[in-house]
């Protein structure tokens, strides 16, 4: 019985959880730190009026529901320097979308040469929240051949696409080396 209560605490422990912190991080966005009652930086820019709002996504975490057709937000940039070398980037999010909906992450990296590139990952998150925080590949937008030095992340969108909602309350995009 006891073997029961500990493995049903850590899986409660996890749900909506993000993964533990990762030095290949190289953005990180939990919807928690807000302005005037939304998130900083995060302004709705396409889509039907009021089709994005914050929201409480499980007790104590806050988030974005995107409702409607064609929702994007675009939000947060990370000013830090991160100054690595990279040939894969990953998007990580927690999220909830009613079936036939997903959402799809675009973010602008700035490298060191003063060039840019564009990433963007199609996440197709569980109907319910579930502990599963995925990782999914992003794909460059532009021809550009690896390594890549990265200075920042200059901007991230999420777009809603399908009928229904999502709801996101964690977003991360990790860099992996692999050479």
């Amino acid at each position: 019985m006891r073997r029961v209560i500990v493995i049903a605490s850590l899986a409660a422990s996890l749900v909506g959880c993000p993964a533990p912190d990762d030095e290949s991080a190289i953005y990180v966005e939990d919807f928690e730190t807000t302005c005037d009652g939304t998130p900083c930086g995060w302004a709705q820019i396409t889509g039907a009026e009021d089709g994005a709002s914050y929201v409480e996504t499980l007790p104590g975490d806050h988030g974005l529901q995107l409702v409607g057709r064609d929702v994007t937000v675009r939000g947060g940039t990370d000013e830090a320097s991160q100054s690595m070398i990279s040939t894969q980037l990953l998007a990580r999010a927690n999220a909830r979308c009613d079936l036939g909906s997903h959402l799809v992450m675009r973010a602008t990296i700035a490298l060191q040469d003063a060039n840019t590139l564009t990433y963007e990952a199609e996440l197709v998150p569980d109907v319910t929240w579930t502990s599963a925080t995925r990782d999914q590949n992003m794909r460059v937008v532009e021809v550009a051949s690896p390594p890549w030095q990265i200075e920042r992340v200059l901007g991230v969108s999420l777009r809603k696409e399908g009928d229904g909602s999502c709801e996101v309350d964690y977003l991360a995009i990790r860099s992996l080396r692999t050479f």
